[in-house]
């Protein structure tokens, strides 16, 4: 995903979120990339390693919402005017903490004490595309 659609992308999917906590998103996948951390750790061209990036930020956000509620992904992606973003692989115990009404710090302490990973399978554009099918086919 390119660095445009994700920003109309997640401000669709996420109305109450700011085009600048967006932003700092995209940065953080470009510092990722900078420092030669990739998703599923496969090297890639600085352009594509970004957007990969994003495709799974997007799709961790699409899920947040489905399954933890609009305000706590909006949360989450506001986390990043705390100077905050996290890895794909933190955000749903993030969202649980957020959900429950906990707190940034407490988000940070669980980073320190490497209690926040999830490393089952990450979301992907594909999941997000068969979910919005599905719900589709629900509609009928």
């Amino acid at each position: 995903m390119k660095p445009e659609k994700f920003i109309r992308d997640v401000g669709r999917l996420l109305d109450g979120c700011s085009t600048e906590s967006i932003e700092t998103w995209i940065q953080w996948a470009k510092e990722c990339v900078e420092s030669e951390q990739y998703l599923d750790f496969k090297p890639l061209p600085t352009e594509q390693a970004v957007s990969v990036w994003l495709d799974s930020y997007y799709a961790s956000f699409y899920f947040i919402k489905q399954d933890f509620g609009k305000s706590t992904a909006e949360k989450l992606v506001s986390l990043s005017n705390s100077a905050l973003c996290l890895y794909p692989y933190e955000m749903r115990e993030a969202a649980k903490v957020l959900k429950a009404g906990g707190s940034l710090e407490q988000i940070e302490k669980m980073i320190v004490e490497g209690t926040l990973e999830d490393y089952k399978k990450l979301p992907t554009l594909e999941d997000v595309r068969k979910s919005v099918r599905n719900r589709k086919e629900k509609e009928r």
